[in-house]
């Protein structure tokens, strides 16, 4: 009889089996509820990364770029020849700076569009001949079909007999200003 009152628990203070089996089942729900929210967030990281890599590849199909030759024809001429790549390239347009000084000697304004695999020719006119050693740093400005910014640079140098040689850097993403002030600096149109 003494042991049955030491073990015996009143139901005031301990709760009967039922409230006991509905704190078991809400702990065992936590448990799974929470296993449920981190697989979601799971989830939505790798969907999120599969949506960045998306954005990613958009980018790339739509961004613009040239590539391009150059050729000295006689003494007094140099064709620079650009050829877009890969989208539409809106709104171009080109300085060309002298290496020594680094200040702009001619601009050539916007050409609405240019599509992939059209080219786009500058012929300089030189009164004076090219000198047998030459060096011109050409920048173009254009967006692509979203209106994103973008600038490449080339350089044109000339070898030992005065031949062209042109280094085409990658394109990147310029910050707007920069865009719209090389864009108000333009005063020749390309044709």
């Amino acid at each position: 009889m003494i042991l049955h009152n030491v073990f015996t628990f009143s139901a005031e203070v301990w709760g009967t089996v039922s409230d006991w089996v509905i704190i078991a089942v809400t702990g065992i729900s936590l448990y799974y509820l929470r296993k449920t929210l981190q697989s979601q967030l799971e989830v939505q990281q790798m969907q999120q990364q599969l949506a960045d890599y998306e954005k990613y590849n958009f980018l790339k199909s739509i961004r613009p770029s040239f590539t391009g030759t150059a050729k000295k024809i006689g003494d007094d001429l140099l064709n620079i020849d650009y050829i877009c790549e890969n989208a539409d390239a809106l709104e171009t347009f080109i300085n060309l700076y002298d290496i020594e000084n680094f200040e702009i000697f001619r601009n050539y304004t916007a050409v609405t569009r240019i599509e992939p695999n059209k080219n786009l020719l500058l012929t300089l006119i030189n009164e004076t001949k090219f000198p047998n050693f030459y060096m011109i740093r050409c920048m173009i400005y254009y967006k692509d079909i979203e209106g994103r910014t973008y600038g490449q640079g080339t350089i044109i140098s000339s070898d030992s007999e005065g031949n062209p040689e042109m280094i085409i850097l990658p394109a990147g993403l310029i910050p707007i200003d920069e865009y719209n002030n090389c864009e108000a600096n333009g005063i020749e149109n390309i044709k």
